[in-house]
C-alpha cells in the first residue's frame, strides 16, 4: 500500500472496511481531473468522503485513544484552512493573498472567520470572530447582513426588524424592540407612516416615529414646534375671550378652551409640545385677566377714597 494512502488513514480515523478508491497508480492530485476517493467511486472533487451511516470524517487532534471529533486540549489550532496563491491580481490591482487564514478553530472552541485577529482586542469570552460582514438567511429574499457597525436587513419592503423574547416553553413571548421602514397594515390608527421604532409594545396607534409601551424615563427632554410659542398672547389685538363667557364655556364643557378633553386624552394621548405651548398660553392669558382685574379694583380704591375724603368733610 501507497504512503500516500496510509497518511489518509491515519488522517481521518477510517475502518478496517472503508474503501479508498485512486484512479491509476500516480501520486493523486497531480493533475487538475484525479480526484481521491474515500467510501465511494464517483467523485466529484480532489477528496470526496461518503458516508451512508454514522461520521463521514472523524479529526482526532493531540490525545491518545478512542476520541470523536475532540482531543483538541494539546493543539492550539486543532482545525485550520489556508487560502494559499501567489498568482494573478484581485479586482482592485492587489496580489492574491499568500497563505492567508481563512478560518481558524481554537483549542478553547473559538472561531475565526476572515482573520487570525492576531492584532485585535478580542473580548475573552467571544466564541465567533468574523472579518468584513456576515449574512444570516431566512430565504433567499429574507436575510439580515452585518458589516461595518451597521445591521440591514432586506425582506422586499415587508416586515419589522425585531428583538424578541421567548418563554421557557420555547413560545413567541414579546417584542422588545422592533423598527419598521416602510410602515405596516396592522396599524390600529392611520397607517401613512414612512418608518416607526416600537419599544415593548406592537400596538401602532396615529402618526407617530416613536412608540413606548410602558414609562420613559429621561434627565433632559427638549421639544421644538413648528408653530408659533404663545407670546401672541401679549399682542394689542389678541381677542381675549370676556370673563362671562369663558365662565359659560366652562359650565358648559367642562375644561378650558383650546385644552383637549379628558376622554381625548385618555384615547389618544398628550402631545408634549403642544400641551405645553396651550398651557403657556393660558397662564398668559390669565396674566392678563389679573391685570384687567388690578385695574379695576385700582378704580375701585379710587373711588371709594374719594367717598370717604368727602364724607369727612
Amino acid at each position: 500500500m501507497r504512503k500516500y494512502h496510509l497518511v489518509l488513514i491515519g488522517l481521518f480515523g477510517l475502518g478496517a472496511n472503508a474503501q479508498i478508491y485512486t484512479p491509476g497508480n500516480t501520486t493523486q492530485g497531480s493533475t487538475n481531473s484525479q480526484n481521491v476517493g474515500i467510501g465511494t467511486s464517483q467523485t466529484q472533487a480532489k477528496l470526496h468522503v461518503k458516508s451512508r451511516d454514522g461520521l463521514g470524517i472523524v479529526l482526532d487532534v493531540g490525545v491518545a485513544g478512542p476520541q470523536i471529533g475532540g482531543g483538541f486540549a494539546q493543539t492550539t489550532y486543532p482545525f485550520e484552512l489556508r487560502y494559499s496563491n501567489s498568482t494573478g491580481l484581485l479586482a482592485n490591482g492587489a496580489s492574491y493573498p499568500l497563505n492567508e487564514v481563512r478560518l481558524r478553530m481554537h483549542n478553547n472552541g473559538r472561531l475565526d472567520l476572515g482573520s487570525t485577529f492576531q492584532a485585535f482586542p478580542l473580548r475573552s469570552n467571544s466564541r465567533l470572530n468574523v472579518m468584513h460582514g456576515m449574512t444570516l438567511f431566512g430565504s433567499s429574499s429574507n436575510y439580515m447582513f452585518m458589516h461595518n457597525n451597521s445591521i440591514r436587513w432586506y425582506n422586499n419592503g415587508h416586515g419589522h426588524f425585531k428583538i424578541s423574547h421567548g418563554n421557557a416553553n420555547n413560545s413567541l413571548g414579546r417584542d422588545l424592540f422592533s423598527i419598521d421602514p416602510n410602515g405596516a397594515a396592522t396599524f390600529t390608527g392611520n397607517a401613512t407612516i414612512n418608518d416607526y421604532l416600537a419599544i415593548s409594545t406592537s400596538t401602532i396607534v396615529g402618526d407617530y416615529k416613536l412608540f413606548v409601551g410602558g414609562a420613559m424615563l429621561a434627565e433632559e427632554v427638549v421639544v421644538k414646534l413648528q408653530a408659533d410659542w404663545p407670546d401672541y398672547v401679549f399682542m394689542p389685538n389678541y381677542p381675549l375671550m370676556p370673563l362671562e363667557d369663558l365662565e359659560r364655556f366652562v359650565l358648559k364643557n367642562q375644561r378650558l378652551p383650546n385644552i383637549p378633553s379628558a376622554k381625548t386624552v385618555a384615547k389618544e394621548g398628550q402631545n408634549l409640545g403642544e400641551n405645553q405651548k396651550v398651557l403657556v398660553e393660558k397662564i398668559e392669558e390669565l396674566t392678563l385677566y389679573l391685570i384687567a382685574i388690578n385695574k379695576e379694583l385700582e378704580k375701585a380704591k379710587a373711588k371709594i377714597e374719594a367717598l370717604e375724603n368727602a364724607q369727612q368733610l
